[in-house]
């Protein structure tokens, strides 16, 4: 006899499959034997770090935009380039305030930290933690593509780079626009198989999704003009519960600074050139 609700029988992995069934992260909330869900996000509702619109003007999805214009792949690295140099150059923030815009904030404190460091209000990792984690994966990924240096040849998500860094994060969107050309986005429920996601839930239960890793793979998605993309949520942040998350309890982030950052997130406000 199934011991699951049917909600939650469509299970692999220890993730749930909720496609076809509430396709809503609050169901991961009850979902107490499963640390992840499987839903189809629809590509509008996508955002990546700090306030960007996954499928309007993520750089990223904008290069890969760019690279899709051609078919010969020196001509498409070319695209990819020249639009990711452009973001590289233009955004370039130079402080965990700086990044999530908190300038007219009391936020001396952040300035002292770079934009790497910049840990979300609701994450649970100290600051130090999560800036060692984002140097040391780092140097891992350049180590992979041939790259010797860490974080001072740049960061994947802000200028400025090298001209190394530059390259392999071209490199990496062009790769993908060749295969999924030719093979088509291909998913799975093993590690790293999938997008993966926090959802926010705001306190009309409308929820948006926020690429925490395979953000060059929901780009090219985008880019490719998909409506909906599979992605894995692993985390669920309510609006209403602001006062518990760790970083606001801690007083690292004051409560007004912490839901401008979700509200930023969840409904951009900035025009990003």
């Amino acid at each position: 006899m199934n011991k699951l609700a049917s909600v939650y029988e469509d299970n692999h992995n220890g993730v749930i499959d909720l496609r076809s069934k509430s396709n809503h992260p609050l169901s991961l909330k009850y979902g107490e034997i499963f640390s992840s869900a499987l839903i189809d996000a629809n590509v509008r509702q996508g955002r990546l770090l700090p306030y960007f619109e996954l499928n309007k003007n993520a750089p990223f999805y904008k290069a890969a935009k760019a690279g899709f214009l051609f078919e010969e792949k020196m001509e498409s690295f070319n695209a990819v380039r020249t639009v990711l140099n452009d973001f590289y150059e233009q955004f370039q923030p130079k402080s965990i305030s700086d990044w999530f815009l908190l300038n007219a904030h009391n936020e001396s404190n952040l300035r002292k930290f770079p934009a790497w460091a910049a840990v979300l209000p609701w994450r649970a990792r100290s600051v130090k933690s999560f800036q060692e984690t984002i140097e040391d994966g780092t140097r891992k990924d350049n180590e992979k593509d041939g790259l010797q240096g860490g974080i001072e040849k740049g960061w994947a998500y802000c200028g400025p780079v090298s001209e190394e860094k530059l390259s392999i994060e071209a490199k990496r969107i062009n790769e993908l626009i060749y295969s999924f050309r030719k093979n088509g986005y291909q998913r799975s429920f093993e590690n790293d198989g999938d997008i993966v996601a926090t959802a926010l839930v705001n306190k009309n239960n409308d929820w948006c999704w926020l690429v925490t890793s395979g953000y060059h793979r929901a780009c090219v998605l985008a880019a490719m003009g998909e409506e909906t993309i599979p992605v894995r949520v692993n985390l669920v942040i309510r609006e209403d519960e602001v006062d518990f998350w760790p970083h606001v309890s801690s007083g690292f982030y004051s409560k007004d600074m912490a839901m401008h950052i979700f509200r930023n997130i969840f409904q951009p406000q900035v025009n990003w050139s």
